[in-house]
């Protein structure tokens, strides 16, 4: 049917739309279907968009909800999906505990109280999610069958070009991705996003971040974060010592989780944990802290590589012997250290 509708008739249809007149009205009035709709839409180069209600037809929405009219119903009145009209309800707090119990299941109380609990601490949804072993859609449908009003997700956060100049000019000063995160309040990887959109080269060493290919010798393909964990990997597989790669992940309340890098085997059993270390920040000394605290005998087998140590092992030129960031990860052995003393 849609291939025998005039261009002028598709046309009128993508102006109305744009003009603001909905979807299922469009439909109605030219008797297409959505189907044929959207894709038209898509062909002129107009991006479809979902209705919103405003506070007051919120409001009125929720109004009518109380007063008795079905979900199903406050979506075709509204012309809006059913899904919109569930988010308008809960944000309010007003859904039915029947509509509750519908939508989320028999979560028990217990497990809900728990994840009330995390939460009202402060930690984030994913906190919770790890700190409990659950997945995170679990954790959400808890706390709304518990009446828990989410917290608003942190909208990405744009630097002004103002701003782009000067992380470019501190990263040229020397500042690590890292501290260049903490300074502007974004991620690591939205840092090395900025430097490339401003054509800026990341410099060879810590900040550099260029996965390696290796196979070992039996025959098991690793991808490396860095050239000196390749070259460790390398001395391992030589000394014919077992070992593994990123085996697994310790979870954390606050630093979401560890992964150690190397795994040290004997008869099966895990007999050392290895972390290769060329720089670091705050944020991954207090991410090694916390796993010590949380897990002290796992934490008791890591042993930290700095520079010192890999050019000792001939791995990396021996000028890194004194290289500032050797003594920053001395500077952790000793802080870990002094947690495993402190949960003996």
């Amino acid at each position: 049917m849609g291939n025998r509708i005039e261009d002028s008739k598709r046309l009128e249809m993508v102006e109305a739309y744009q003009d603001g007149e909905l979807a299922a009205s469009i439909c109605e009035r030219f008797g297409v279907s959505k189907g044929f709709l959207y894709p038209l839409l898509k062909e002129f180069g107009v991006k479809a968009k979902g209705k919103k209600l405003d506070d007051a037809q919120s409001a009125q929405l929720v109004a009518d909800y109380q007063g008795g009219i079905p979900i199903n119903d406050l979506a075709a009145s509204y012309k809006v999906s059913g899904g919109t009209v569930r988010n308008i309800l809960r944000a309010a707090g007003a859904m039915a505990p029947s509509e509750i119990k519908r939508r989320f299941g028999l979560i028990p109380m217990s497990e809900r109280e728990n994840c009330a609990g995390l939460y009202g601490q402060g930690l984030s949804l994913v906190q919770v999610a790890t700190e409990l072993s659950l997945p995170p859609t679990r954790v959400r449908n808890a706390l709304l069958a518990h009446g828990i009003k989410l917290k608003p997700m942190v909208k990405y956060h744009k630097l002004s070009k103002e701003q782009q100049v000067e992380l470019c000019r501190l990263y040229a000063k020397g500042k690590t991705y890292g501290q260049l995160a903490d300074d502007f309040g974004i991620s690591p990887d939205t840092v090395g996003k900025y430097l490339k959109r401003n054509g800026v080269t990341p410099r060879a060493g810590w900040a550099s971040y260029r996965v390696k290919v290796w196979t070992d010798r039996r025959g098991r393909e690793f991808r490396f974060k860095s050239s000196w964990e390749l070259a460790y990997a390398q001395y391992l597989d030589d000394q014919g010592i077992s070992w593994d790669y990123e085996a697994a992940k310790f979870p954390l309340p606050k630093s979401r989780c560890y992964t150690p890098d190397f795994w040290i085997m004997c008869d099966g059993e895990v007999v050392q944990l290895v972390e290769v270390k060329g720089w670091l920040d705050d944020k991954q000394v207090n991410r090694m802290l916390e796993f010590a605290a949380r897990y002290p005998s796992e934490a008791a087998k890591l042993q930290v590589l700095g520079p010192a140590e890999l050019a000792k092992l001939g791995l990396i030129e021996g000028k890194y012997k004194n290289h500032h960031m050797a003594a920053a990860v001395a500077g952790l052995r000793e802080q870990l250290e002094k947690e495993l003393g402190s949960t003996k």
